[in-house]
């Protein structure tokens, strides 16, 4: 499963570079933080629906069938640990069945939104690794980045 996670890892990341470009901008200008989280699901699914769950500030992409982004705009650290375990907790009951694996990083915590991004796909890599499916994984974790 984890070289299924890295085989297109590098592509992924600079996809989401490029979609938070908005929500860096108003960080950088604004001080409006925000948080980003990643889904893997172990088998494709559509989790489409999780949308539904979101404000109308917030964002969701799909990566592909089995890795999804959601962009939760105006949240710290706590906030967006919050709304990624209610949407965890949402989506959990629909998608019993697979491995889901969720991390979470706030961009206060960063200088850039690369090593941001690079750090949220370390955590989801590490969840995988260590099998921690359904738990949302945060940069309080201690996790070896290369």
């Amino acid at each position: 499963m984890v070289n299924l996670f890295n085989e297109h890892r590098k592509m992924f990341q600079e996809e989401l570079v490029e979609k938070i470009a908005v929500f860096d901008y108003r960080y950088s200008r604004y001080h409006i933080n925000y948080s980003v989280a990643i889904g893997y699901v172990s088998e494709a699914a559509d989790l489409s629906n999780v949308a539904n769950y979101l404000r109308k500030s917030d964002g969701f992409i799909k990566l592909n069938e089995h890795l999804y982004a959601i962009f939760l705009d105006s949240t710290d650290d706590e906030k967006g640990i919050k709304t990624s375990n209610n949407i965890l907790s949402a989506i959990q009951a629909q998608f019993f069945s697979n491995h889901l694996y969720m991390a979470v990083v706030t961009a206060s915590n960063y200088t850039d939104s690369f090593q941001m991004v690079h750090d949220l796909f370390d955590l989801v890599e590490y969840a995988i690794t260590h099998n921690m499916n359904n738990i949302v994984v945060d940069s309080s974790l201690p996790v070896n980045h290369n």
